[in-house]
């Protein structure tokens, strides 16, 4: 019997020691180690970080250092202007990025009329209201038509308005009336806003080149007369100093893409002509430009060109389409300074080109070295602490960014 007690104090005993031992030992978890980050491209240790697309063209580039460029961005040295000029000069001045924000070369003759204050004739103004007096169009030729509207606003809510009378008036040179006038007849389009269009063929104003001013006369609602005036530039119509043929032809050069347009000159001089380049998505691509083509007259072409360091930045896939092909002969030192040409209306498509046919070289030419080592001359002689003298290093640290 005591045989028994001792065997089962025993047994007790050893499974409180069991017991004890799995408490102080918690079973053993698996360690997972962490997941690897991708390690970030291998790119130029550039004090001043480029967005992404440049930055991943200047990772397989090999930039030539004998002439001035983006590589000189290493150098957290380098004076903050000179690192400016670098990043506006990469690009021709006639080949440059063309963004869907840069309305005034997707629609070249759009007017960016604001509100204005409510103006009286004794040039008091009225509180709390504003007049949005706008068109359709900036520049008139031949017989286009401009559509015009005025609407009337108090504290930001539109008001109607009562107009008293309107008349285009054909100005000089200093802005004096040259005594041709036209009356303006407005209508009201029913939701607040009061509508007019001007056609001057046919009007007394329809041989005056330059400047039309649209006065009108208005009752903000305290019968109290305001006024406000519309500028409009108009070309009287007549034979065209040139016009595009509808010709084309492109060719690869130097990983640059150009593109010829045939145009026919009846009017000999300077002539400016310019484009927009889309994508294959029709995204915009490149905004190209002839920067004062002297022409002669006959038939000729002028070459637009697609820089290949835009395309490249941009990753714009081809083939492209060419469109708003636009030009004017230029009149240095008169008023008005330019005679349009008619816009060819129609697209023109180009071939399909890989990528890599486009060079991403940064553009140089001398005068870009000379512009260059000039502000470098004039950074070492900056007084401290001027913005001549600034590094982009100290910039950076104060929260400058660069504008690519």
């Amino acid at each position: 019997m005591r045989r028994r007690i001792v065997v089962i104090l025993g047994l007790l005993l050893l499974l409180l020691l069991i017991l004890w031992l799995a408490r102080g030992h918690p079973p053993e978890v698996a360690h997972v180690e962490p997941p690897v980050e991708p390690a970030a491209p291998p790119g130029p240790p550039w004090a001043l970080v480029p967005p992404p697309q440049v930055a991943k063209l200047e990772v397989g580039h090999k930039a030539d250092r004998s002439h001035v460029g983006l590589w000189m961005l290493e150098d957290a040295n380098l004076p903050m202007v000179v690192a400016d000029s670098l990043i506006v000069s990469r690009f021709p001045r006639d080949s440059m990025p063309l963004t869907k924000f840069q309305v005034d070369q997707l629609e070249p003759n759009r007017r960016f009329d604001s509100k204005g204050p409510v103006t009286h004739k004794d040039l008091t103004v009225e509180p709390n209201m504003q007049v949005l007096f706008t068109g359709d169009k900036f520049r008139i030729v031949g017989d286009q038509s401009l559509l015009m509207t005025l609407a009337l606003f108090k504290d930001d809510q539109p008001v109607p308005v009562s107009i008293v009378s309107a008349t285009a008036r054909a100005k000089s040179v200093d802005s004096a009336a040259v005594g041709l006038d036209v009356p303006v007849t407005f209508s009201d389009r029913g939701d607040l806003v009061q509508m007019a269009t001007l056609q001057l063929t046919g009007t007394p104003i329809e041989n005056h080149a330059g400047r039309v001013d649209v006065d009108v006369q208005y009752d903000p609602g305290n019968g109290k007369i305001a006024q406000v005036t519309l500028d409009a530039l108009y070309q009287p119509g007549g034979p065209a100093p040139a016009r595009f043929t509808g010709k084309f032809r492109e060719v690869m050069n130097q990983g640059s893409l150009d593109i010829y347009a045939g145009v026919e000159v009846t009017e000999a001089g300077p002539y400016m002509i310019s484009a927009n380049l889309f994508d294959a998505a029709r995204q915009p691509a490149v905004s190209m430009l002839a920067r004062m083509v002297q022409l002669a007259p006959g038939t000729t072409e002028v070459k637009l060109e697609a820089f290949g360091r835009v395309v490249r930045e941009q990753s714009s896939p081809s083939p492209f389409t060419l469109s708003n092909l636009r030009g004017y002969l230029f009149y240095p030192g008169k008023d008005p300074d330019r005679k349009t040409m008619p816009d060819y209306m129609e697209d023109y498509q180009t071939a399909k080109y890989p990528a890599d046919a486009f060079s991403d070289d940064e553009y140089w030419d001398q005068h870009k070295q000379n512009q260059v080592q000039t502000l470098l001359d004039a950074s070492k002689n900056a007084p401290a602490g001027s913005q001549m003298g600034q590094t982009i290093g100290a910039a950076s640290a104060q929260g400058w960014k660069p504008q690519w």
